[in-house]
This record gives C-alpha cells, structure tokens and sequence, in this order.
C-alpha cells in the first residue's frame, strides 16, 4: 500500500516481485495507513487516517501463485 506520500493506492504483487494490479484508493479516503485480509472471504480492509475512515473491499487474486491454501494467522483486535 502507498499511503499520501506517493499515489494512494493498493498494490497486488506476485511472490516474485511482480506488479500485478493498482488499486487508487482517493475515492474511499486519503492517507492510507492499514491493509488486511481476510482469505477465506475474500475480503480486504484498508484504514484511513483521515477522518477514521475504513473501506471494505470483495478481492479475487488477478493470478494464481500458490498451489495450497494460505494459513491463517492470528486473530488481531484493535483496541
């Protein structure tokens, strides 16, 4: 993710280093500061430091990298 500093935007990269799409996230909210995932819905959370803002997303892979299922992680909370 490339927050106010740069184009606002949230990159897809491949495991070798590829760029594969570019998000422009102006349109939801500016100064991008947080991205998470959720595998198994398919479902993407960016957070905005301006006005506290948080904008909720459907994503498909544009490719297909890995042969299994990603792990998931640790649950997290924000307090």
């Amino acid at each position: 993710m490339d927050d106010n500093e740069g184009l606002n935007s949230l990159f897809e990269l491949a495991p070798d280093g590829r760029v594969l799409t570019v998000t422009p996230l102006s349109a939801y909210g500016r100064d991008a500061e947080g991205v998470a995932l959720q595998p198994e819905t398919g479902v993407v959370f960016v957070g905005f430091d301006t006005g506290r803002a948080l904008a909720i997303f459907d994503w498909l892979p544009s490719e297909t990298t890995i042969d299994t299922p990603l792990e998931r992680g640790p649950e997290c909370a924000i307090s």
